[in-house]
C-alpha cells in the first residue's frame, strides 16, 4: 500500500470534524432528554398520518449527545438508537448512531426526497450511507446510519483532499466562497487530486467518485460540494483507503 507524501488538512491522530473528536464514550455524557423542536421555515401541503407508516421513536428507546455539534445547513441532532434485534438494551452507548435531522425548509417533503433518493441508491446497488424515516418530538427527522469508525478511521473531506493537493486550504476556501467551484473544481481536477493523495490506491476511489456523480445525474442533485463526499482513510495507514458511502443527498426529484 502506497503512502502519499501530499499532507492532509485534517488533525491527525485526533479526527477532523467535532463528531469525530468527541466521540469516544469516556468523553461523553448521554442524557435522555427529547430532540429539540425546529423551526420550519415553508410547509410542503403534505397533509398525511405519519404514524402509520413512519416509525414513532418512543422517548426510551434513544439518547441525545447533547455535547456534540453538526455543522451543515439542516438543523441536526446525533442519537444513539435502540434498535431491537440489532443491539442490546443496556448500555445506551453501544446503541446505533444516527445523525438526525429536520428538513426544514420545505417540510416534511425535503426528509423525504433524500430518503426516497437513498433507496433509489441502494436499488441501484451503489454503497449508501444506511437511512430511514422516524418521528421523534412530534416531528418528521431524516436518519442517517454514522458509518465512521473514528477509532480506526477518519473521514477525509473533498474539502480536505483538494486543499492538500492545492498545499493551499485557504485557496480552496475561497474559490468555494465566491462561486468559483464548478470552474476550478472539475472532474479532471477532482481525479488529479484523488490520485496525487492516494496514489496507488486512487483507482478504486476514483470509480467510486464516479459512481457518485453518476448517481447524482440519475437523480438530479445539485448540491454535491466537497464537504458532503469523502474518502475513508486508516489512521495508521494499516488498511486501504476507500471511498465513503454515499451520504448527504438532499435535494433532486422534486
Amino acid at each position: 500500500m502506497q503512502a502519499s507524501g501530499i499532507y492532509l488538512w485534517t488533525n491527525r491522530g485526533y479526527w477532523n470534524t467535532y463528531i469525530e473528536q468527541r466521540c469516544y464514550y469516556r468523553y461523553i455524557v448521554t442524557k435522555f432528554f427529547d430532540v429539540q423542536k425546529v423551526s420550519i421555515e415553508r410547509y410542503s401541503n403534505v397533509n398525511y398520518d405519519w404514524q402509520q407508516d413512519v416509525l414513532v421513536l418512543k422517548r426510551r428507546n434513544y439518547v441525545v449527545l447533547s455535547n456534540v455539534s453538526i455543522g451543515g445547513d439542516a438543523p441536526k441532532e446525533f442519537i444513539k438508537v435502540y434498535e431491537y434485534g440489532r443491539v442490546k438494551r443496556h448500555p445506551s452507548s453501544k446503541w446505533t448512531a444516527y445523525i438526525a435531522k429536520v428538513g426544514h425548509k420545505w417540510y416534511p417533503i425535503e426528509s423525504i426526497t433524500e430518503y426516497l433518493l437513498n433507496q433509489i441508491g441502494e436499488v441501484l446497488g451503489l454503497k449508501m450511507a444506511k437511512s430511514r424515516l422516524a418521528i421523534l418530538g412530534g416531528q418528521l427527522f431524516f436518519l442517517s446510519e454514522y458509518f465512521l469508525d473514528s477509532r480506526q478511521f477518519e473521514l477525509v473531506h473533498g474539502a480536505d483532499i483538494y486543499a492538500g493537493y492545492l498545499m493551499d486550504k485557504d485557496l480552496v476556501e475561497e474559490i468555494e466562497a465566491k462561486a468559483l467551484a464548478r470552474e476550478f473544481f472539475t472532474f479532471q481536477f477532482a481525479q488529479s487530486a484523488l490520485e496525487a493523495v492516494f496514489g496507488t490506491n486512487a483507482t478504486s476511489i476514483v470509480d467510486d467518485f464516479v459512481q457518485l456523480l453518476f448517481f447524482d445525474a440519475i437523480v438530479g442533485n445539485n448540491d454535491r460540494h466537497f464537504y458532503n463526499w469523502a474518502v475513508l482513510r486508516h489512521i495508521e495507514n494499516q488498511k486501504m483507503p476507500n471511498f465513503a458511502p454515499i451520504y448527504d443527498t438532499a435535494r433532486g426529484l422534486f
